[in-house]
């Protein structure tokens, strides 16, 4: 469908690209769904929230937490602000494979970036 819309010359937003992302998690395609953001930075979008979460989520369901923080940690850097749900998403993919001191940094991380607390 995304192809068909591009094909007919109608420009996606950031919407259309998080749906799309999302499309991509729920069917399990996470490598399909990391070709999106290039393509919304191209677009001159910025990534929200809404953007990353299935990201992160993607890359911690397949096993890759630490470049799931890694990916975090960059986009921090460029302006990106996390709130509770994205800190849970990666404390709690550190703690399944007991990374527990890295899990208690990004806690306290979290505490002084959004004063909120999750556990």
């Amino acid at each position: 469908m995304y192809e068909e819309l591009y094909s007919c010359e109608i420009q996606p937003d950031l919407y259309t690209f998080n749906i799309l992302i999302n499309c991509f998690y729920q069917t399990g395609k996470i490598n399909c769904e990391f070709c999106v953001p290039g393509e919304i930075i191209k677009r001159g979008f910025k990534p929200d929230l809404i953007t990353m979460s299935p990201l992160l989520e993607g890359l911690c369901l397949d096993g890759k937490f630490f470049d799931a923080v890694e990916l975090f940690d960059k986009l921090t850097e460029s302006g990106f602000e996390g709130n509770v749900n994205v800190y849970g998403i990666l404390i709690n993919g550190l703690c399944k494979i007991r990374e527990i001191d890295s899990a208690i940094n990004l806690h306290r991380r979290m505490i002084c970036e959004t004063n909120v607390v999750t556990y």
